[in-house]
């Protein structure tokens, strides 16, 4: 299933599942390209050769652009399947970028940077608030199991 159509089923099931319609909901959520940093970009770069190829601000960092579904401003669903950009930040507009390429080898190459460098973050490939998330019902659930163990016994006197 495609991480839009779990972001859009979230926002509906939230929406629907009130049992009053007087009842205020805050729900701040994100769904959307981001891009994580990964490095700056090299003044030396072969990408910022002579030639004005972009459009608006030259870029001064590398990143990888990929898709994120946050709620509350936490990544809950984040895909890895993105590609390295290199960008400018515009202010609050967001930011204007210039496609690389998804191969690391050519994106050191048109960048300037080490081939170790160039690769998918730990966040674009992992959703921390997801993994909290799994942690606290963890925790809850052994709570949970310890609390209902740990409770007055009954003995049977005869």
């Amino acid at each position: 299933m495609k991480a839009h159509t779990i972001a859009a089923v979230v926002a509906v099931a939230y929406t629907l599942g009130s049992g009053s319609d007087a009842q205020a909901k805050i729900f701040i959520y994100s769904a959307g390209d981001t891009i994580s940093n990964i490095a700056p970009l090299p003044p030396s770069s072969p990408l910022l050769g002579k030639d004005n190829r972009f459009n608006g601000e030259r870029p001064t960092k590398v990143g990888f652009k990929h898709f994120e579904f946050s709620l509350f401003w936490i990544p809950f669903w984040t895909s890895s399947d993105g590609e390295f950009v290199a960008y400018a930040d515009t202010g609050v507009m967001g930011k204007s970028y210039y496609s690389l390429g998804t191969n690391p080898q050519d994106v050191a190459n048109k960048t300037g940077l080490p081939v170790s460098e160039v690769k998918v973050p730990w966040g674009a490939r992992n959703p921390w608030g997801l993994y909290a998330l799994i942690a606290v019902v963890c925790v809850w659930g052994v709570t949970a199991i310890a609390r209902r163990g740990s409770g007055p016994k009954e003995s049977v006197q005869e």
